[in-house]
């Protein structure tokens, strides 16, 4: 059955942020799978199209967005009664509750104590017409329980991480005179890498630190910061379809993520991320060099789909990264493993069918 799908997002579609990308590629990965689905947003249009409809309102001020965000969702509700109302904000999800769509709600953390946010999440866990909650990691899924208890007995709890695009594999990287070439990809914010990346390139002047993404502000500070090391280059940003191109350019690519990490809403996320670039590393077929937190090992393995080092262990990331430089066959076999993982387990149509699964059939009774 064809579901017809509302996607009511509190996101600028068109915004560089990992959480606008993960949007675009649902809502194309429920096309591809043979549903309508008209995505609601405040911002600019995307410029591509898309497979989906989008209805975007420009609107300057953040502090009306919710608002008018509602506003919208229950309009475009009572006018095409949606089989399926799926969000990633609870005071949204609460709008399909008077129009008796089927509810799904994607949770990438839990809301701050005492907001409008926390007092939706913990009505919709009673209300039968949730019927499933998206978790991105299971340490999410885990504290969703242990803070707001089970949710009722008609509504599940699915655990889906991110996922990137698995295109063709790019096969090996090219020859860099000898030199190991390792990128970063993402933004700069405090705990997502920088400071250890900042750290290795004078421990490590054989090898070459590839760094794109960050804001303007971000770039400046960290060029003037290592205006000395010449083996360290902060590209900037680039557009996201340049990016699978760069990743294969490199022969090894790096997340050292530390044990808190922010995000662009602020806050500390480092205990229920699912970082979007883990997902496109692999899907690059090179050889992940990441932090060992207990959310990312729910994904890969030491050893075998990337090395994992303590957070903000310079030494322990040198040791790596010297024995990736060494050892060719290392670098095939890890970024060969990641790539068959992301195939297996992560892609964008995979995740879209884990977040649907059964209730497709729910429709057709």
């Amino acid at each position: 059955m064809t579901l017809r799908i509302v996607f009511p997002s509190l996101c600028r579609p068109a915004s560089r942020d990992a959480n606008a990308i993960q949007i675009d590629r649902m809502c194309e990965s429920f096309v591809q799978a043979g549903h309508t689905v008209v995505l609601t947003a405040i911002g600019a249009r995307l410029q591509r199209g898309q497979g989906y409809k989008t209805i975007t309102l420009p609107w300057p001020s953040r502090r009306l967005r919710n608002r008018l965000m509602l506003s919208i969702t229950r309009l475009f509700l009572w006018r095409t009664r949606p089989d399926l109302l799926f969000t990633r904000s609870p005071l949204l999800a609460l709008s399909g509750l008077h129009y008796r769509a089927q509810i799904v709600l994607e949770l990438h953390s839990l809301p701050a104590p005492g907001t409008k946010a926390q007092a939706a999440l913990r009505r919709l866990l009673q209300e039968n017409h949730l019927r499933r909650i998206v978790t991105i990691s299971q340490a999410l899924a885990d504290d969703l329980l242990a803070e707001y208890g089970p949710p009722h007995h008609g509504c599940d709890i699915v655990v889906a991480h991110d996922g990137a695009v698995a295109g063709p594999r790019p096969g090996p990287a090219e020859s860099h005179g000898g030199s190991l070439k390792v990128g970063y990809f993402g933004h700069l914010y405090p705990g997502k890498g920088m400071e250890t990346i900042a750290a290795l390139a004078p421990l490590l002047p054989e090898i070459y630190f590839e760094v794109y993404g960050g804001t303007g502000e971000d770039i400046a500070r960290w060029r003037g910061t290592c205006s000395e090391q010449i083996n360290l280059t902060l590209h900037g940003h680039i557009p996201h379809a340049e990016v699978a191109a760069k990743m294969a350019a490199c022969d090894v690519l790096i997340a050292p993520y530390a044990a808190q990490v922010s995000h662009v809403g602020g806050g500390d996320i480092g205990r229920w991320m699912s970082p979007l670039k883990l997902f496109e590393y692999m899907a690059a077929e090179r050889p992940v060099v990441t932090s060992d937190l207990p959310v990312l090992r729910e994904v890969v393995s030491d050893g075998e789909t990337a090395l994992l080092c303590p957070p903000g262990d310079t030494a322990a990331y040198a040791t790596a990264l010297r024995r990736l430089a060494a050892d060719t066959e290392l670098r095939v076999r890890i970024g060969s493993a990641g790539r068959d993982l992301l195939e297996t387990e992560y892609t964008w149509e995979k995740r879209a069918r884990r977040v649907l699964e059964g209730i497709v059939e729910l429709s057709d009774q």
